[in-house]
């Protein structure tokens, strides 16, 4: 079975081996998307519609949902 990577759209046949479920085709998708989230991150940041307690709230729910 196949699946579309999120980033650039190209159908790709996901990794056998395990792990949570593939979202990009390979490593260089993966790394253009978390440059490109942090820098929309940094962008809103920086115009005030972020505030660092939203960041910080966020983390925090990963930080619980790892822990379960």
């Amino acid at each position: 079975m196949t699946r579309q990577c999120e980033w650039c759209q190209e159908e790709f046949q996901p990794r056998a081996s395990g792990g949570s479920p593939q979202k990009f085709c390979g490593r260089n998708c993966k790394k253009s998307f978390e440059q490109s989230i942090r820098q929309w991150a940094s962008n809103k940041y920086s115009k005030g519609t972020l505030k660092i307690d939203e960041l910080q709230h966020m983390h925090s729910l990963e930080t619980e949902k790892d822990e379960r």
